[in-house]
C-alpha cells in the first residue's frame, strides 16, 4: 500500500488531498493558458525595475515540476515520520498546504502578468 500511514489518519489524508487538489487545479490552468503560446513568459516583475526574469514554457514547466517534487518529499517524509511522531508529520502536511498556496498566488501573479 503507498503511504499507508496518511491514508490511515483523517487529518493528514483531508490536509494533503487538499493540497493535492490544489496543484492539480494550479498546473491545469497555468497549462492551458501557456501552452498555446509561443512568445516568452514574464516570470518575474519588480515595481521599480520593471521585468527582470523572462522565460519560455520549459521554464514555467519547470517551476511545475519542482512543486511537485516539493509535495512528493513532503508526503514521503510525512508518511515515514508519522509512525515516530505524528506532530512532526502534520506540520509537514500543514507546510505542504501553505506550500500550495504560495504556489497558487505565484502562478496567479505570472498569469496575470501575461
Amino acid at each position: 500500500m503507498v503511504l499507508p500511514n496518511i491514508i490511515k489518519d483523517n487529518y493528514l489524508r483531508v490536509v494533503l488531498a487538499v493540497t493535492f487538489a490544489l496543484h492539480t487545479i494550479i498546473t491545469i490552468i497555468v497549462l492551458v493558458h501557456f501552452l498555446p503560446r509561443r512568445e516568452s513568459i514574464v516570470l518575474h516583475f519588480d515595481a521599480y525595475r520593471g521585468i527582470d526574469f523572462v522565460g519560455g514554457r520549459i521554464d514555467l514547466v519547470g517551476i511545475l515540476l519542482s512543486a511537485y517534487i516539493m509535495l512528493a518529499l513532503n508526503l514521503l517524509l510525512a508518511d515515514f515520520l508519522y509512525a515516530r511522531d505524528r506532530f512532526f508529520s502534520y506540520v509537514l502536511a500543514f507546510a505542504s498546504l501553505l506550500l500550495a498556496m504560495l504556489f497558487a498566488v505565484a502562478m496567479m501573479i505570472v498569469y496575470s502578468i501575461n
